[in-house]
């Protein structure tokens, strides 16, 4: 009876936790994006021109979007993905139009030379990485 509690508590704490990625992490890895309760993780991200951004909900259930000012908008999602393709340089930025009044928002920096995620930095050459305006 006794390994029936330990397995149980072993389990119960595996599930736990908060589906947020730290700072700086890209659950996804290369251009992905996680779409968590009310977050964008990460954002900014830094992409090369002809790249495509995949943002993968992992928000428990909870309707969240992508809408850029320009393009078709992911529509209000629970689960699964969404994919753009970026095809000139410059800053994109994007929201939640469900819960932009909680900061859901982010922005792609699109560049001839970069790569990669991340913020602003030595490969920045569009000098992006504003907000939604």
């Amino acid at each position: 009876m006794r390994t029936f509690y330990l397995l149980a508590a072993a389990f119960l704490g595996a599930c736990s936790g908060s589906d947020s990625p730290t700072e700086g992490e890209n659950p996804g890895g290369g251009n992905t994006v996680a779409v968590t309760n009310n977050a964008f993780s990460p954002t900014p991200i830094a992409v090369a021109v002809n790249s495509t951004v995949i943002w993968q909900w992992n928000s428990g259930g909870v309707a969240h979007n992508v809408t850029f000012n320009e393009g078709t908008p992911s529509g209000n999602l629970t689960a699964g993905s969404f994919s753009r393709a970026f095809q000139t340089a410059g800053s994109f930025s994007y929201v939640c139009t469900i819960h932009a009044a909680q900061g859901m928002t982010g922005v792609v920096n699109v560049s001839a030379s970069t790569g990669g995620t991340g913020g602003a930095g030595g490969d920045d050459t569009d000098g992006g990485g504003g907000g939604y305006p």
